[in-house]
């Protein structure tokens, strides 16, 4: 059973200038276009549920570092790295998506749960 939030709707309703902040989410398909590359928010903006935007801009980035030290060549590079790159944002996107559900929809929220760990990687990883 859920809680009326009363507290909450006198802060809302006591707010001079209330706003609302809305919060999408942003997939490419690629983030490699021959010599350029997307990281970090620019390729893949997430729901702020899992806190882990500076996490996945710095495994971009390092992923970007170890794939230029292999290939040398920056076009060869940012192709290598795409495919793995795409699925890390992909399952950020997905887990962002089911953890937002769970609290804001299902509410069926309990501290504790492993699958709302925050951070980059799911439970476990």
């Amino acid at each position: 059973m859920a809680v009326p939030a009363v507290p909450f709707a006198w802060v809302v309703c006591g707010a001079a200038q209330p706003f609302l902040q809305v919060i999408y989410d942003v997939e490419v398909p690629r983030i490699a276009f021959g010599r350029v590359c997307l990281i970090g928010d620019a390729a893949f903006v997430v729901r702020p549920h899992a806190a882990a935007g500076t996490a996945r801009a710095a495994v971009d980035a390092w992923s970007l570092a170890g794939a230029l030290k292999r290939h040398g060549d920056v076009g060869a590079a940012l192709a290598d790295g795409e495919s793995g790159q795409l699925a890390l944002g992909q399952q950020l996107l997905e887990r962002t998506r089911r953890i937002s559900h769970r609290s804001q929809v299902d509410c069926n929220w309990v501290a504790g749960d492993p699958e709302l760990i925050f951070g980059l990687h799911g439970p476990g990883a």
